[in-house]
């Protein structure tokens, strides 16, 4: 992600930069070395700068995509309103054992299609629970294929036509008897060993050709098998088949000889095949790849476009994209796979995962008044603010607030400092 995105840069800071800092017991000039070490300046932690530009860079994107989509879908909306109201009295900024500051104690939207930093907390999620089960797999035996399949498709198509035909090509290849089978006939399932399935729905789009969806599907299978298998050309020429029929019978085109169906065997540690986390990563962490194609991008590479203002149309691509993608699911795993590897820890919701609560030493508080203050005036102070308590400490977070909010105070009297709204004196109301 580029880091072009306004989000408040020099107007932010406090045009003197020996700013008197208003605290609720007096008013008197504050910096760094008059405080503990522990409570205003951020801890020195060892981050390479490559990290650090990287953690910035997503840290302005994820706040810059939530601004736009609250102006964009409105704040009713549940993506609209992400990470802008207070779940509390106070919003803590904790760090974390790597370094990194976040906002805790914040509803968030849990929408893993439409809102980056939500769709990072659970795409990371999925992808530690693919990762168990794939291994546990690989380990007394069993064998996994790769399989990705798309379709063809044009410029003037409806995203929303295509996601349908995807998943109804797919709902018809694994039911019914060519599947299952019957009394007479062995069915594909039994034939090849197939236990279960991971499924993983993908998107990029063209200017010239349009939406391109297309499905990851890790296959789980009762044995080992690598490309050196007959067993497997079967296998992937039987998916080839049925998937070439159904996109046939429903859109009335021919998929792609070379491109249409793809298939590789995974492997673990050794042997033939792709290794399991890069499977993991095409599979779960889509938030996290570009499109390969020249000209192609990524629904996320759309909203940054538009953040932006490249283009006009990139606002209508990532409205449709979002109306589109609600309510459908981005990975799906079949429900013997859950029984036979059940996740380390209780499994979760999407919603669940985002509003989970989020580990890390507490370095300063932001009352929820003057958050959502920020969050409906200022919203573009915000990842300077987390920015500002990461590199520099809670007082310059102080400077950049109280630049903005002239009535708030910075409170060091209790064990963590908190940033609130000035008290009045009882005269001050008449």
């Amino acid at each position: 992600m580029t880091s072009s995105y306004n989000l408040g840069g020099a107007e932010a800071q406090p045009k003197h930069p020996n700013t008197t800092l208003s605290l609720s017991s007096s008013s008197h000039t504050t910096s760094p070395s008059s405080a503990s070490a522990g409570s205003l300046v951020s801890n020195q932690t060892s981050i390479t700068t490559t990290q650090k530009q990287r953690t910035e860079q997503r840290r302005c994107f994820g706040w810059a995509a939530r601004n736009y989509n609250h102006h964009t879908f409105g704040g009713h909306t549940r993506i609209g309103n992400c990470a802008r109201r207070p779940i509390g009295s106070n919003i803590a900024l904790k760090r974390t054992e790597n370094g990194t500051v976040h906002a805790s104690g914040l509803m968030q939207c849990g929408s893993v299609h439409a809102c980056p930093p939500c769709a990072a907390k659970i795409r990371y999620q999925r992808a530690t629970e693919i990762d168990h089960k794939a291994k546990a797999h690989l380990e007394p035996g069993g064998g996994l294929v790769f399989l990705t399949v798309t379709l063809p498709h044009t410029l003037s198509e409806n995203l929303a036509d295509l996601w349908d035909v995807v998943a109804k090509a797919w709902s018809q290849i694994i039911t019914g008897k060519a599947y299952y089978g019957n009394k007479t006939t062995t069915g594909a399932k039994e034939e090849f060993g197939i236990v279960g399935f991971i499924r993983a729905f993908d998107l990029t789009h063209s200017p010239t050709t349009g939406w391109h969806p297309h499905l990851h599907v890790l296959i789980f299978l009762n044995k080992p098998i690598t490309e050196l298998d007959d067993e497997f050309w079967e296998l992937k020429a039987w998916f080839r088949h049925r998937w070439t029929t159904r996109i046939g019978n429903l859109t009335g085109k021919t998929v792609h000889d070379t491109f249409g169906v793809h298939a590789e065997s995974v492997k673990n540690a050794s042997g033939v095949g792709t290794y399991v986390s890069k499977i993991n990563m095409e599979l779960a962490r889509s938030d996290l790849k570009k499109a390969r194609a020249y000209g192609s991008r990524t629904p996320f590479q759309i909203l940054e476009a538009a953040i932006d203002l490249r283009h006009p149309n990139d606002r209508r691509l990532w409205v449709e994209y979002v109306s589109a993608s609600k309510g459908r699911q981005i990975i799906t795993i079949t429900k013997n796979l859950k029984q036979m590897y059940p996740p380390e820890e209780v499994e979760q919701s999407d919603e669940e995962i985002a509003n989970a609560k989020q580990e890390g030493d507490t370095e300063l508080l932001i009352n929820r008044s003057v958050w959502r203050h920020i969050a409906d005036r200022h919203p573009k102070l915000i990842a300077q603010i987390i920015s500002a308590q990461q590199n520099e400490g809670a007082t310059q977070v102080f400077r950049i607030i109280h630049h903005k909010l002239w009535w708030t105070v910075f409170d060091t009297t209790g064990d963590i400092p908190q940033i609130k709204p000035k008290q009045r004196k009882p005269e001050q109301w008449l």
